[in-house]
């Protein structure tokens, strides 16, 4: 299987991949029904290469580091992590003769957890993206008897930016497909609570 980055290096196929998107989106007027489809348009005219692998691993002792573009074809076009988070909320009362409020305030702000959805790119061979895909959920829920447990860190290598106690939390619905040239390209996006949303995971080695 040819990976992301040796799509678009096939230079007398992009022309094709680009008229094929377009052709294909007005006939089934889906510009305004399937945002998807607009993603689809434009991968094939920029450069899919700059879009990476998450690496992953589970919280258990001996996990083994996952490549997810290596072992799925899929890579990451978006992971939009909280750099600064929300603060939670503290403990205050508001007396009707002061002016603001009597607020408890720690010398360290504790940040909220968050969710993020998060955008990835599959790029296989004809009808296999679908079991790509479901590989890769059974890995993200645990069901992976090869990689059990569901609490895992998660590092993108585009923004260099990893968290720790990340869970998978849902798939989001709107997937889009398109079959090019023997490959399948499918968009779609996962939900992800960040539960430590200040530790920095970083690469070693």
């Amino acid at each position: 299987m040819e990976d992301i980055a040796l799509l678009l290096d096939r230079q007398n196929q992009v022309d094709y991949i680009c008229r094929e998107i377009e052709q294909r989106l007005i006939q089934k007027s889906v510009y305004r029904r399937q945002p998807y489809a607009i993603w689809a348009f434009f991968i094939a005219r920029t450069h899919m290469k700059e879009y990476k692998a998450l690496l992953m691993q589970k919280e258990k002792s001996g996990a083994a580091v996952i490549d997810t573009q290596a072992k799925w074809g899929i890579a990451c076009k978006k992971f939009p992590f909280s750099i600064a988070g929300e603060a939670k909320d503290l403990p205050s009362r508001s007396w009707a003769d002061e002016n603001g409020d009597d607020e408890f305030i720690p010398e360290v702000i504790p940040m909220k957890a968050y969710e993020v959805d998060v955008e990835f790119v599959c790029v296989s061979e004809s009808g296999k993206a679908e079991a790509k895909i479901s590989s890769f959920l059974n890995y993200l829920t645990g069901s992976d008897a090869q990689n059990p447990g569901a609490k895992m860190k998660v590092y993108d290598t585009n923004t260099k930016i990893g968290r720790q106690n990340v869970r998978y939390s849902k798939y989001k619905d709107d997937a889009f497909c398109l079959s090019i040239g023997g490959d399948d390209v499918v968009l779609f996006s996962v939900t992800f609570k960040v539960n430590d949303p200040t530790t920095q995971i970083t690469l070693i080695g």
